[in-house]
């Protein structure tokens, strides 16, 4: 009998998948191999619904949802998308493997703790262009928004290239999002749990994300070496009562350039991928992104 830490390899379509990368809420991503017509061998990150929702028919149609959208992404930070299929009853997405580590496993490392301000701003600047090509794809009248930038989500390659993953809350109905956003509780402003699901969600978190990846809410305080204006600016970004909220990602991205200089932004992206390799290396795996 296999051990509880045994995978057992398995055939998926054309693939053989050799372990399972991570669990999500909705889903698992497991990592798959391919021969190709050449006799090489490919990897990639397959994404399948869990048991729990092929048995809830609202949450698979937004698995459907996310698979539409994810091919419909075209920008650096999105994973591409091989293909989709079906295989004994259960829809699966195969993706690019993003081989690196997540801001959350790049923080716990000293390599991260160390990253000057600069490479995390670097990082958000990033993100806001991403967000920046999503919020460009509408539903009806309104723009889609991520609605899940947190450090579980976001990772660095080992090229220094940020990646945005977990697409599944960006066409959720507004049922499913309002139950997400009162599952957090007190962790997202008022204003924002209030409002309507628009492009200041993602705005808001990821200014979130970077005060997290500079070293916390404390940083607001008035004791950070940071730049008082980049201070200044996440202070605003995070105002409780949003009336000073920056609304638009290209707003965020034009403010958080004003911190970076161009001739050491190749820099800042080599610094984030040793980061990057040096938490993969650690962890002695890779992910593309919680299910």
């Amino acid at each position: 009998m296999a051990g509880p830490d045994l995978f057992v390899p398995f055939a998926l379509g054309r693939y053989t998948v050799v372990n399972r990368i991570r669990y999500g809420g909705m889903g698992e991503v497991l990592l798959g191999r391919r021969m190709d017509e050449h006799g090489e061998m490919s990897s990639f990150a397959i994404k399948r619904p869990l048991p729990t929702v092929m048995e809830d028919p609202e949450l698979l149609s937004l698995f459907w949802k996310e698979t539409e959208l994810a091919q419909k992404m075209q920008a650096p930070a999105f994973p591409k998308i091989e293909e989709v299929g079906v295989s004994q009853g259960i829809p699966f997405m195969v993706m690019e493997l993003v081989v690196g580590a997540s801001v959350q496993e790049v923080l716990a490392q000293a390599a991260g703790a160390q990253l000057r301000p600069e490479c995390w701003v670097l990082l958000a600047s990033d993100l806001a262009a991403a967000v920046g090509e999503l919020h460009k794809f509408r539903r009806g009248a309104k723009s889609l928004v991520h609605g899940d930038i947190r450090s579980p989500n976001v990772m660095v390659d080992v090229d220094g290239v940020v990646r945005l993953l977990d697409m599944g809350l960006a066409v959720a109905s507004e049922g499913l999002w309002r139950r997400v956003l009162r599952s957090r509780g007190t962790e997202i402003p008022q204003f924002l749990r209030d409002g309507d699901k628009g492009p200041e969600f993602d705005v808001w978190s990821i200014a979130r994300l970077l005060v997290e990846c500079l070293g916390g809410p404390s940083i607001l305080e008035g004791r950070s070496r940071l730049p008082g204006g980049l201070v200044d600016m996440l202070g605003r970004c995070l105002d409780s009562s949003g009336l000073h909220a920056l609304r638009t990602a290209r707003t965020l991205r034009w403010e958080l350039k004003a911190y970076l200089a161009q001739s050491k932004v190749e820099l800042m992206r080599q610094e984030l991928a040793q980061a990057a390799r040096a938490a993969y290396g650690s962890s002695s795996r890779s992910a593309s992104g919680p299910g």
